[in-house]
């Protein structure tokens, strides 16, 4: 609007309606004799804002002037403004690769946007100080007319900002957790050929030592002492590689994993309603991640259990060796969500009752995933 001013107009404008942030590039682009004007208007702007400020600090204390410079200060300091740009170079970046995009690009892309975790913890403690900020004002009740329009208008600005804190930071769990689901379904594709692999292996063993039996029974009676024969030979070398094999599918998957993928899950499930699609995200990064657990602690507790290959056969898993492997992944999931209730009221964009539903939701669901059939 300033630009289309001419000098004369620019006069005319009252200084209490001009902006408090004008940007410098915006004054050298102007006419030098509009510039100049220009500043004569800025300096007459800021003196009546510090006249207004002391004002304020004489009608409501120390306390409330802070509370308004939070108000006042421009978008480009705000931590929010920070991580916002951070995105947007990270969604350019990513629209100029080549599609599609690869798993090892994806895995990249969630790791630069890990690295922004300390700019997300900036923002959500900015949203604290704005609360703060705006109980000290709204505790206020200032008789002056100018004062108090002063104070409305901080209320309002600190509205804004918070809302504009939250808005970015679902947009950023969001996109995190996106990344998230495409690396789980990944996982799970590869967990899935494991236990294809396993279960091939494992049926061409079974097939096997019936042959090895029949063929070694074979040479008893065909009187063969002493020594085997070569077919009976080529059978145990045969076995024995399979064994190696079997040892070697070790499942792509740890509890250092899972607990970075819970995080994910986690975060986003309480920032779920900023929006309505994310419900369909979170779903879907559920039913990966619930996946995954089942198919990590079954494994596990087979192996730890004593189903595990040996030279002689396959051991069942006990009822009570079950229980107790079930009480073990349990008490992992239960770990995991008592420290992160120690860290929920860190997301205070989101009502505590809305934190609430979200933990027990998501702690009721992995929990009962991890019970045995």
């Amino acid at each position: 609007m300033i630009k289309s001013l001419s000098p004369e107009e620019l006069s005319q404008l009252p200084v209490e309606k001009l902006p408090d942030h004008i940007p410098l590039d915006l004054i050298d682009s102007l006419p030098a004799g509009t510039a100049s004007l220009l500043d004569d208007l800025i300096f007459q702007h800021q003196s009546l804002v510090v006249s207004s400020r002391t004002d304020l600090g004489d009608f409501l204390g120390t306390r409330a002037i802070k509370a308004y410079d939070l108000s006042m200060r421009s978008a480009e300091s705000t931590p929010a403004y920070e991580l916002q740009r951070s995105l947007e170079l990270l969604r350019r970046k990513n629209s100029e690769r080549a599609s599609p995009i690869v798993l090892s690009q994806v895995m990249d892309q969630l790791e630069t946007m890990e690295r922004l975790g300390g700019n997300v913890c900036d923002v959500r403690d900015d949203f604290l100080r704005i609360i703060d900020a705006r109980k000290v004002l709204r505790s206020k009740r200032p008789q002056d007319p100018t004062v108090g329009r002063m104070v409305e208008e901080a209320d309002k600005n600190l509205a804004r900002q918070g809302e504009t804190n939250c808005l970015l930071l679902s947009r950023y769990y969001a996109e995190r957790c996106g990344l998230g689901v495409l690396i789980m379904q990944a996982y799970h594709k590869s967990y899935q050929h494991h236990v294809s692999a396993h279960r091939d292996l494992s049926d061409r063993l079974a097939s096997l030592r019936l042959e090895l039996d029949s063929a070694v029974s074979t040479d008893r009676s065909a009187g063969v002492l002493g020594h085997e024969s070569i077919y009976v030979s080529k059978l145990r070398e045969e076995i024995r590689s399979i064994f190696k094999k079997l040892r070697s599918l070790e499942v792509p998957l740890d509890e250092t994993q899972l607990t970075k993928w819970l995080d994910i899950v986690f975060d986003f499930s309480l920032y779920r309603r900023s929006k309505p699609h994310y419900e369909q995200i979170l779903e879907t990064a559920e039913n990966n991640l619930t996946g995954l657990m089942q198919s990590y602690f079954n494994t596990r507790d087979r192996r730890e259990g004593g189903e595990a290959i040996d030279h002689d056969h396959f051991n069942a898993v006990s009822p009570e060796k079950i229980d107790d492997y079930f009480m073990k992944s349990e008490a992992f999931v239960r770990g995991y969500f008592h420290q992160k209730q120690l860290e929920m009221s860190t997301h205070a964009c989101i009502p505590a009752s809305d934190r609430l539903y979200a933990f027990k939701r998501l702690q009721s669901r992995l929990l009962g995933s991890m019970k045995p059939a």
